[in-house]
């Protein structure tokens, strides 16, 4: 629970100093009325604080020098790479856009990363699933939850409204 808090703190601090600063030097989506249909310019990067707010979580800052150590912060310290690339990937589309091959390179290069830290379907409807179908399985469906979120990216406050729901 502190490292969740530690992170709801951390992004509910960042996220309008963030906001307020890609406004002002104008890194903004602007409506376009047909894909884009949010009223106002927002702010392209969003990701940044949010990425900042889950790495400060990890942190031992404010826990007395020492991280409570288990299997779940071993493995978001393993998924570190996998989570570094995701976010670089979506960063540099962002701020110079880049081609849907591209972005999906990065997105299965970043699925392979999660799937070596750990992260693996196993099982498919409750039935055990061949070793050797685990990998595409498990790359499949971290593209498809990964452009599924993005897809709904373009109105305000939807992706950030199912990830809280997804997470709680």
């Amino acid at each position: 629970m502190w490292l969740a808090l530690k992170a709801f703190l951390a992004s509910l601090i960042l996220t309008p100093i963030f906001r307020d600063v890609f406004r002002t030097y104008g890194m903004v989506d602007k409506p376009d009325l047909h894909r884009k249909v949010h009223i106002y310019p927002i702010p392209r990067v969003g990701g940044i604080p949010i990425a900042l707010a889950y790495t400060i979580a990890l942190f031992p800052f404010f826990s007395g020098g020492s991280l409570p150590w288990d299997d779940t912060t071993s493995l978001a310290w393993k998924l570190g790479p996998a989570a570094a690339l995701i976010f670089a990937t979506g960063l540099i589309d962002d701020l110079l856009g880049l081609k849907p091959w591209q972005k999906l390179m990065g997105q299965v290069a970043a699925s392979g990363l999660a799937y070596w830290a750990g992260i693996r379907l196993t099982t498919l409807g409750g039935y055990a699933a061949e070793t050797w179908l685990s990998l595409p399985v498990t790359i499949f469906w971290l593209l498809l939850c990964t452009n599924a979120f993005n897809l709904v990216d373009g109105l305000d406050g939807l992706a950030s409204g199912m990830a809280l729901v997804a997470s709680l």
